[in-house]
This record gives structure tokens, sequence and C-alpha cells, in this order.
């Protein structure tokens, strides 16, 4: 490019009505990133010869790099009206109805394009794009590695594939996928986005909470039982294994109580380990264990108790879950957990566990709205108290 613009630049200056000079220079202008520059020129060249269907192309293209969309539909409608079998004008549509989210549209088009020819890398391409897009993630994995392995030196071939590979978590492979690409084009600034993209997956997260939550006891006028209580949770994300997620969590809950009786000395404290396995494409495994501590599990005095008593000390706690992609939309689950009830402040002084398995089913609308139903059964029970005696 850096040779060719003050080239065509030149020879403009000597045959300034030169037609090919001045596609080649607009074509130059387009691929340097200069959309603005070359539109003139595209402009110019379709008046003056309407007959050219590669001058109306290149318009149509600059106008979408320019974010043109509805300039670029209607260059592209009359295109296509006067020449219906314009692969390059369909193709460029197929891109417009991609980059305007209409991926159904997009894939019309680019499925026009393979049934005219099977062996159209670029129109595969884009239907492979198209299924990642709308997750599914299998269909354009298989197509877009039989097009890496069809031509090793593609570059937005590589490019695709080591996305589709860090989406499903095969971050090994993508590492892989970008190493080709940077040795083909050391300075491609899509591989270097891909690549620091990458690095943030891998580096450790640290989130925090905070909540509260307070009971009343209903008809009690001296308010002995009123409990209140304050969350803090840290939980730390690092990835540790293959096609895995890690999580630690560290969570407190302190409560208290008007009374005074109970300050401090019942709420839990909980230890976590749980992670997200991604099995396959379709099939996702979380589980953890841990252990939950309620109260130091020293004596103390609880309203309308006579004697003090003890808290219910150390418990362990963990759950499993299966998920299972059935279409891109809808996805079924089934979980089991033992967990400790403490989002509410008396069942964190009772020290109640929750025995709970449930089967849920995931109906995902669009990438804003997820209906979920969720039955379930489950069972609390909490331990029995030591009493203090006098």
């Amino acid at each position: 490019i850096g040779v060719a613009l003050p080239y065509f630049k030149g020879l403009l200056q000597q045959r300034p009505g030169d037609t090919d000079a001045l596609e080649g220079l607009a074509r130059m202008k387009l691929w340097a990133g200069h959309p603005e520059s070359a539109i003139f020129l595209f402009e110019f060249l379709a008046e003056r010869y309407p007959g050219n269907p590669e001058y109306a192309v290149g318009l149509a293209r600059a106008e979408i790099n320019l974010h043109q969309y509805s300039k670029a539909r209607t260059t592209l409608a009359a295109l296509l009206a006067a020449h219906p079998r314009n692969r390059d004008a369909r193709m460029q549509l197929a891109y417009l109805e991609l980059f305007e989210g209409h991926q159904a549209q997009a894939l019309r088009q680019f499925n026009e394009l393979v049934s005219a020819d099977p062996t159209d890398r670029e129109a595969l391409q884009g239907n492979a794009r198209v299924a990642y897009y709308r997750g599914d993630l299998a269909y354009a994995h298989n197509l877009t590695a039989r097009l890496v392995d069809d031509d090793p030196r593609d570059i937005s071939t590589l490019l695709l594939q080591a996305r589709l590979e860090r989406a499903l978590h095969h971050k090994r492979q993508a590492w892989a996928l970008i190493g080709r690409t940077e040795a083909l084009d050391p300075g491609n600034a899509d591989a270097r986005e891909l690549e620091h993209s990458l690095r943030d997956d891998s580096r450790p997260t640290l989130h925090t909470s905070a909540s509260f939550a307070r009971e009343v006891a209903s008809g009690n006028t001296s308010s002995a039982e009123d409990l209140s209580a304050f969350g803090y949770e840290n939980t730390w994300g690092f990835t540790a294994l293959p096609r895995s997620e890690s999580y630690l969590s560290l969570a407190y809950l302190p409560s208290q109580s008007p009374s005074g009786g109970i300050q401090g000395a019942v709420g839990p404290s909980q230890i976590l380990y749980h992670q997200t396995t991604y099995v396959t494409p379709f099939l996702t495994v979380r589980s953890g264990v841990g252990l939950v501590r309620f109260g130091p599990g020293e004596l103390a005095g609880i309203p309308t108790q006579q004697q003090p008593i003890t808290s219910a000390g150390i418990r362990p706690l963990g759950f499993g879950e299966l998920s299972y992609a059935l279409s891109h939309k809808l996805t079924a689950d089934l979980g089991v957990a033992r967990n400790a009830i403490a989002y509410t402040p008396v069942a964190a002084r009772l020290g109640v566990m929750e025995d709970r398995i449930s089967l849920g089913l995931d109906y995902r609308f669009n990438a804003k709205t997820t209906f979920r139903v969720e039955p379930f059964a489950n069972e609390d029970s909490t331990v029995a108290y030591g009493h203090a005696l006098n």
C-alpha cells in the first residue's frame, strides 16, 4: 500500500481522467483504512459508469466501513436488482446484515453464496462467523477447522478459529493459533487484541460484596427477637485447570440483636472452593466443597432461651450441577447441594443447613433476557444444642 498509493497519485497527475488509476487509488485508500477518502472516488466512478458493478460494490464497501448502513443497503439493492448473480454485491449485503445484527438474514445470504459455489471460502467463513455469534460453537469450530486445514495461511480464518478456541476454553490452542497468525503478520492488530483478551482471562480477579438483612419477630413489642445481619464476601477467580474456571470464596455474616445477647456469637463464616468445567461445547459441570462455621462455638445467651447454649460449630457443605445445552437457546441443568442458609439472621443463629435437589430449564430470548423455571425439593436441618448446666 505504501508503494501503490504514490504510484496511483503520480499516474493521476499525468492522466487526471484515467479511470483505472482512480479505481486503484480508491481501493488503496480503502485498504489503508481511509474510507472517508475512498468514498468520494467510488461515488464519482459509480455515477460516471453506472454499468460497471465493481464501482458500486466499492462504494457500498466504503459506506459500510463508514457505518452508513442505509446508504449501503440502497446501493446494494439497486446493484442486485440489475445484477442478481453478482457475487461481490451479495457478499457485501451479507456483511451488512451481520453488522446490523440481522444474523438470520446474513446466514441466508451466505448460504446462497455457498449454494452457488460450495468452495467459496469467504462465504463459508461467514457461515461459521454467524454460527459463532449465535452460540453454535461446535458447528462453527468444525467448519473453521476445515477451512484452516485447507489454507493454513489464511489469517482471517486463523483468527476466527482462535476466537472459537477461546470461547470453548481451549486456551492453549488459542495461543498456538495466535502465534501462527503473528508469524504470518507480525503487526496484526486483531491478533494483538485477542492476545490481550486471553491474558485478561488468565489474570486472577477479586470480587467483593456486602449485604444487609433484618428480621423483626411478629407481635414482639420488646423487639427482643429483632435481628440484623451484615454480610461480607470476597471471591478470588483464577484459571488453574484446563477448560476450567476456579474460585475461592470467603464469607462472613455477623449477626446482632438489640438485646445484645448474641452480638457476634453466631454469625457464620464460610470458605468454599468451586469451579466450572466445560467438558464439551454442550456439557458444563459446576461443583464445590467447603466448610461453614457458625459462631465461635462458645456458650451464648439467646433471647427466649432459659439457659445459655452453644452455637452450631463447623459443618461441611458442597454442591454439584450438570448443565446441558439442548439447543442454542434452551439449557437444562440438574443440581444437588448442601449449604448453609445465611440470608436470614434467625437461620444463621440456629445454624440451619439445607439439602436441595433441583432441575432447571433456561430459555434465552436474547442477550439481555432469560426465562428460568426451577422446581426443587429441599430439607432443612440443624444440630442439637448443648445447654449449660448450673
